[in-house]
């Protein structure tokens, strides 16, 4: 499912534009599996699998396969609409410095919205 990601977000100037302010490392847990995005001026410039100990960062998106994969359906149903409804219906978590999510959310949300049309030519606000 994130296989892509980071090229699709870098390809897409209007979620480029919305990260300009944004510099950061956050996790997305997918399942067991966990993400360590890094990002520059809203340009991801990695994205690395696995449990590293000691690698910082500042907030989490976390939820089991079958959430995201709901989350990334076209159309998803309610409370896998938004990373913010993984924790009030149970589906997931957010953790860590959520300020500072909340600070850049338009631009993680671009973002993350990107996953629900991974094979077409369409992009956010398309």
């Amino acid at each position: 499912m994130f296989e892509t990601f980071a090229d699709r977000v870098n390809a897409t100037q209007t979620v480029l534009r919305l990260g300009e302010t944004f510099s950061e490392r956050f996790l997305i847990g997918y399942g067991e599996e966990e993400i360590h995005v890094n990002v520059d001026r809203g340009r991801i410039i990695a994205m690395e699998n696995g449990s590293f100990l000691m690698r910082p960062w500042r907030f989490a998106i976390r939820a089991e396969k079958p959430v995201w994969a709901k989350f990334a359906e076209p159309f998803p149903p309610p409370g896998f609409h938004d990373i913010l409804a993984f924790p009030r219906y149970g589906h997931g978590s957010v953790e860590g410095d959520v300020t500072y999510l909340l600070t850049h959310f338009r631009y993680v949300k671009a973002a993350l919205s990107l996953l629900r049309y991974p094979h077409e030519g369409r992009h956010y606000n398309d």
